[in-house]
């Protein structure tokens, strides 16, 4: 009976002081979900705990927190914060902040002493299901950082908290240039073209173009409170980017049609790689470019990641060849890219290049002492500096260059001039192959790339030369006969010769009898 008295004691004694014990353990820290609902793709975010964080009714936030820090990290709070004495339910004391504080001091300070507190942070992790970083984080008071290179906020988490990247993000571009350019006339051409906005080039001649902008998965938009850190910035998330190019005197070919974003190709040879969220492409040829690329998935999430840390940009990189058309013979052949997000916003300006073509025109005079007047009846042709025969569309008196042309002779038998036209910028020869009755053929004529005349009606601007640029004159000599002495001395020669063979005949029968007779 006494070893059971004594063991109900003993009981009762463990139970008063486990009850003791249980008294003064801190109660159980309290979690909550953190979430960044415009995170990017391809960046890291990470969570810093400054303080912990007590509310009084967890089921009721509006109640009031208090924050509080550990004994080991006391001293390292510092103005406009202090320690004060009251304990919390934690059991760690209570940080109080300095009255009169604005937000902007609170900021800088967590700003410089977040490490201090927390050196190593907790890494959020990116969902490709909605897009979303978040975390599994205790209550506290925190900094949220990106890769991008800047706060995103300070918060207090609860039990769940949605909080905004406020790191810039705005799209860059476009920009287009000619980066090669194959003439019909010649194989090799003027290189110091590549990579110019405005080109050089013939009817016919294929270019190569290409087109960058950098895009973005949230385009950034008015934040209400960047100071204090803990606004409630807004930001546009791009379902999809369009690009427009609309073209004049050039073909579009879609089927050289290229894309990349990041590098890796996802539309090439008239067909999307990857076809559930494939890019769409209408237009081409003599009609404007359309290019839808997909850039979320169907839940929602960015299909791409930033390419760098540090960097919210996606480059995208399009490219294609174009032909020139005979329109660009009359008229400057540009191409104007817009790029939009969302099928509406538009991202910077226009990004244009011109095609030009050139031209020249025959003047065909005679000479008659120094009298220069227009002269009908020749024909001529044309040759590149490589001696390639040119042909053309003719339409009266004006012959535009086609490779495929029916047409090789420009014909003056009843004009006494004709317009060239939609040639590149380079050197020719021109031959008369027919020259006016009564006239000899003129010498070959060289004609210099810096003898043209722009399609728009520019004096070459390489050499600065007159207004007459442009205008090649072709001058005929009158034909001129061989001297004659008469019909009197030509009567002569023939009695005298006549003479001669009579003479010889003679001669001839003598000698044949004197061999006879001996």
């Amino acid at each position: 009976m006494k070893k059971m008295k004594k063991i109900v004691a003993l009981l009762i004694a463990m139970v008063m002081v486990l009850g003791i014990s249980t008294s003064v353990f801190a109660a159980p820290q309290e979690q909550g979900t953190l979430t960044i609902s415009n995170a990017m793709k391809g960046q890291t975010y990470t969570a810093y705990r400054v303080f912990n964080a007590v509310y009084t009714d967890t089921s009721d936030i509006s109640e009031g927190v208090v924050y509080t820090v550990p004994s080991s990290l006391e001293s390292k709070v510092t103005s406009p914060f202090s320690v004060g004495t009251a304990v919390a339910s934690n059991g760690e004391k209570i940080v109080e902040l300095a009255s009169n504080t604005t937000d902007a001091a609170v900021l800088a300070w967590v700003k410089a002493n977040y490490s201090e507190f927390d050196s190593n942070g907790t890494q959020l992790d990116y969902s490709d299901i909605d897009g979303t970083a978040s975390a599994q984080l205790d209550y506290g008071y925190y900094y949220v950082t990106s890769s991008l290179g800047s706060v995103i906020t300070i918060d207090s988490l609860n039990s769940a908290v949605t909080i905004v990247d406020k790191n810039e993000s705005q799209p860059v571009g476009p920009t287009k240039s000619i980066t090669a350019e194959d003439s019909s006339i010649e194989t090799s051409l003027d290189q110091a073209n590549v990579n110019l906005s405005d080109n050089k080039a013939a009817v016919g001649s294929v270019e190569s173009f290409k087109v960058t902008f950098d895009a973005t998965n949230w385009v950034e938009s008015e934040e209400s409170d960047t100071t204090a850190g803990t606004g409630t910035g807004t930001k546009t998330k791009v379902t999809v980017w369009n690009f427009t190019d609309t073209a004049t005197g050039l073909n579009i070919d879609v089927n050289t049609l290229k894309i990349t974003v990041n590098g890796t190709t996802i539309y090439a040879s008239g067909t999307s790689v990857d076809t559930v969220n494939a890019t769409t492409v209408a237009g081409g040829g003599e009609n404007p470019l359309t290019i839808a690329i997909p850039w979320v998935n169907s839940t929602g999430a960015s299909l791409y990641a930033t390419q760098n840390s540090g960097s919210a940009l996606i480059p995208v990189v399009v490219t294609y060849d174009a032909t020139v058309t005979s329109a660009a013979a009359t008229v400057v052949a540009p191409n104007n890219v817009e790029v939009k997000y969302n099928d509406t916003t538009k991202v910077g300006n226009t990004a244009t290049t011109n095609t030009y073509t050139y031209k020249f025109q025959i003047d065909k005079i005679k000479n008659e002492a120094n009298d220069y007047e227009a002269l009908t009846g020749a024909k001529f042709q044309l040759y590149s500096a490589g001696g390639t025969l040119l042909k053309f569309d003719q339409s009266g008196t004006i012959y535009t260059f086609n490779a495929s042309g029916s047409v090789d002779t420009i014909d003056l038998t009843e004009n006494a001039t004709a317009v060239i036209q939609g040639l590149d910028y380079a050197s020719y020869t021109l031959k008369e192959t027919q020259a006016p009755n009564g006239y000899n053929k003129a010498a070959d004529t060289t004609i210099e790339a810096t003898d043209l005349v722009r399609v728009d009606g520019t004096i070459t601007d390489e050499n600065g030369i007159d207004s007459d640029s442009g205008v090649v004159n072709v001058i005929n000599e009158t034909g001129t006969e061989l001297p004659s002495t008469g019909g009197m001395g030509t009567t002569v020669l023939y009695i005298i010769g006549a003479i001669l063979v009579v003479g010889a005949a003679v001669i001839l029968i003598a000698r044949r009898r004197t061999n006879k007779e001996d």
